[in-house]
């Protein structure tokens, strides 16, 4: 459409300055090209592609301004729409991380001038997978949206409520003049998820864990300041979970050396720093090494050897533990393969590995088991997967199918730590496993007299043996447990009465006076 006279009058009063200052500069730049709002008679408004040049009037013309007008309204609703959907979460429509970031950034920048704080609270729903997958996505989503919804009325206008991933949620409190504000947000919301949450008919109670950091300058990056905050969180959860944890100079150390730790495990394997110990397993009736434990080490350049405590839960939180996993397994496989034709003793042990429960997740384990047994030419027979008991209840179904996979390999399989979690007997029955491995909480407390700690040692051993399982008593340290183990139907045995875990030398050293009837029976 021509420019016609009066058309200016259309414009919408917000955009009205700016096409002023446009017109106003024409004769320097030579033409106008901006994007404006028209209102319609009726008041609906039209989003319009506006092109204006001088006209010389040199040219025999009279002189004035030539441009036209397009209605670019869909387009721009199209534009909007792309914007919107790649700076908010598609599910609760609140911001996602990347607005939140942008917004956190600007927040520590103006409140660095003003002399305030910025608070960022890290709030992660407790048990979510358990609700999500009993109940079924459907009604995880409708939860989500709703406790989206709550955070939203807790907080302050001017605030920022973010769906970060997931389960988890970011606040951003800005303009605070001390930490206890954001303490105080962190109350509203946990007092607005008290109440029970109705989600498609159901009633659900949920909480959460939730940490606090706070800034006073922009030195802290958004980055760092979510990651402390995360931190605190996370600190949260190990502390009992639906409580507030505020990051402080001490989970600033504790996440300091989080840090280093993931970094030097990241590179561990390729240089070599990786070790496999050997605890063995004894045979109750006559001190035989009958199989053994391998235990990765952490030999950690300028530290020294690491206490698994320290590494492996961040390995496991982190992700590497999958690749440390399928190191441990490979090298393992490698050296009972070794003891084939050159173990001291009458026959070569069976090796045993720990799985986690992000290599049982794992899609690929059944294959990497297969590969790697291929590999050394093991015989699956020699190996046994050892996974715990709490990692198994995890998600009994779908480990019941990947151990049934792994079974058909002819693996033997062990459920470790046996008693400290929640079995559901009906899958107790399902997983194919062929060892019951009793935790050493239950064997060291054993004394003789019997009393409570025999029956639960009792109890479990004669639950394992009606499943026709092999029971193997875990960290015996004197005579007198191993007599009672013993006495109570374990099999096997495995702690620091016959060693601890050693290197491929002490362990052939051991079957050699095992063989021999040197190592306690």
């Amino acid at each position: 459409a021509s420019l016609g006279g009066g058309w200016q009058q259309l414009v919408h009063p917000t955009d009205r300055e700016r096409l002023h200052a446009g017109m106003t500069a024409l004769d320097e730049r030579g033409e106008l090209a901006t994007q404006l709002r028209l209102l319609r008679a009726d008041g609906q408004e039209r989003w319009v592609q506006v092109r204006v040049a001088p006209v010389d009037a040199s040219v025999g013309r009279a002189g004035g301004l030539v441009g036209n007008v397009e209605d670019v309204t869909e387009r721009q609703a199209f534009e909007n729409a792309l914007e919107h959907s790649a700076l908010h979460d598609a599910l609760t429509g609140l911001p996602n991380r990347v607005l939140f970031a942008d917004r956190l950034a600007v927040a520590l920048a103006r409140n660095a001038r003003a002399d305030h704080l910025v608070g960022v609270l890290f709030v992660d729903l407790d048990r979510f997978k358990v609700l999500n997958d009993s109940l079924g996505h459907s009604h995880g989503d409708a939860l989500l949206v709703a406790v989206g919804e709550r955070l939203q009325r807790t907080v302050r206008l001017g605030d920022t409520v973010a769906r970060f991933g997931g389960d988890e949620f970011t606040v951003l409190c800005d303009g605070l003049d001390d930490g206890r504000g954001a303490v105080e947000a962190a109350e509203r919301i946990m007092d607005a998820l008290a109440a029970p949450v109705m989600v498609n008919g159901a009633e659900l109670r949920v909480t959460a864990s939730i940490g606090i950091a706070t800034a006073a300058d922009a030195t802290a990056t958004p980055e760092e300041l979510v990651r402390d905050a995360d931190a605190a969180m996370y600190r949260a959860k190990q502390l009992g979970k639906a409580r507030v944890e505020i990051f402080d100079d001490a989970l600033r150390a504790s996440a300091t050396e989080h840090l280093h730790i993931e970094t030097g495990l990241r590179s561990a394997i390729a240089r070599d720093e990786l070790v496999l110990l050997y605890q063995p397993k004894v045979d109750l009736s006559d001190g035989r090494i009958v199989a053994v434990e391998a235990l990765v080490r952490w030999d950690r350049p300028g530290v020294g050897r690491v206490p698994p405590i320290s590494f492996i839960p961040i390995a496991e939180e982190t992700g590497i533990i999958v690749e440390m996993g399928a190191w441990v397994l490979r090298e393992a496989c490698r050296q009972a393969a070794v003891w084939t034709d050159d173990w001291p003793a009458e026959s070569p042990p069976m090796v045993a590995v720990n799985l986690s429960a992000r290599q049982l997740a794992d899609p690929g384990i059944v294959q990497l088991v297969l590969a790697v047994l291929e590999e050394t030419r093991l015989p699956a027979a020699r190996l046994c997967l050892e996974i715990t008991e709490s990692t198994l209840m995890g998600d009994a179904e779908a480990c019941a199918i990947t151990l049934a996979r792994l079974r058909t390999l002819g693996v033997r399989l062990a459920i470790d730590d046996f008693g400290t979690g929640y079995s559901s007997l009906s899958y107790l029955q399902r997983f194919p496993v062929d060892y019951l491995k009793v935790d050493r909480s239950f064997v060291a407390p054993l004394r003789p007299g019997g009393g409570e700690e025999t029956a639960i040692v009792e109890a479990i051993t004669g639950l394992g043996r009606a499943l026709g399982l092999t029971i193997i008593a875990e960290g015996v340290e004197t005579e007198e447990q191993r007599c009672i183990v013993t006495a109570l139907g374990c099999e096997l045995g495995q702690g620091y009465l016959w060693s601890p875990p050693v290197g491929v030398d002490e362990v052939e050293a051991l079957a050699v006076a095992s063989s021999r009837g040197a190592v306690a029976a």
